[in-house]
């Protein structure tokens, strides 16, 4: 039991809930790592503490980005409460055109190029903006291929095969719709799948953020606020 002084609590307070939401951070990126399938760096980063202070005692640790106001929730978040994943900034630039349906999501085909986390690389990502003339922003609009840089690139060189993309649901409606890529041959044409367009279902709950912040409060809090307090005895004024 500590022989308690109230004028060294807030102090000893702060500490502690800083010291506990530092730990939970910690704890949470730990829980992605082994709920996630290869988690990339930005995603283990996806996390912020705010510390307390002694006017205001309360210490907090969420997902960068997203307030309790945001419009736009964070794309974490369904892993955390569960519901429908928040819609990609790509995929939003692809539906300005009407490339991706309304409703629908995209995710990798069997022909995307991927990056060492199981995504579809920025590089093919940009290139398919490009393609369908998705930069729409001011200042990007550079960016885009007009019809002569289309069929410049479907005609490809002496050494690099010539190839187009398209959206659609091909084989006679027999394959998924997505976008496509066509390569020409002089004996027909061949397509590869990029990606997929669908459904937007919702997302079960995998991620257990509040149970992980619940187990590191119950060890952390209480012997972190007594190390606070006798920090606080010890160098407070006329206290030895």
């Amino acid at each position: 039991n500590l022989d308690l002084r109230r004028d060294q609590v807030p102090y000893a307070a702060k500490l502690a809930l800083d010291a506990t939401a530092k730990a939970t951070k910690a704890a949470e990126i730990e829980e992605m790592k082994r709920v996630f399938d290869r988690p990339t760096p930005y995603t283990l980063n996806a996390i912020f503490t705010k510390n307390a202070t002694k006017q205001n005692l309360e210490a907090r640790v969420w997902l960068k980005d997203e307030s309790i106001v945001a419009v736009d929730p964070h794309y974490l978040t369904p892993q955390i409460v569960g519901g429908t994943r928040p819609v990609k900034r790509f995929e939003k630039m692809l539906r300005q055109v009407l490339v991706v349906p309304k409703d629908f999501v995209a995710v990798p085909g069997d022909a995307a190029k991927l990056d060492e986390y199981g995504n579809i690389s920025r590089g093919q990502i940009q290139q398919l903006l490009s393609y369908f003339q998705a930069f729409y922003l001011s200042g990007t609009e550079s960016k885009n291929l007009d019809k002569k840089k289309r069929d410049k690139l479907a005609r490809g060189t002496k050494t690099k095969q010539g190839y187009s993309y398209f959206v659609g649901r091909p084989g006679g409606g027999k394959l998924p719709p997505g976008i496509w890529q066509r390569f020409q041959f002089a004996a027909g044409s061949s397509i590869k799948p990029i990606i997929i367009f669908v459904d937007h279902t919702a997302y079960k709950k995998r991620l257990d953020w509040y149970g992980v912040a619940d187990k590191v409060y119950r060890a952390t809090f209480s012997p972190e606020f007594h190390a606070g307090y006798a920090k606080a005895r010890q160098t407070a004024r006329g206290i030895k």
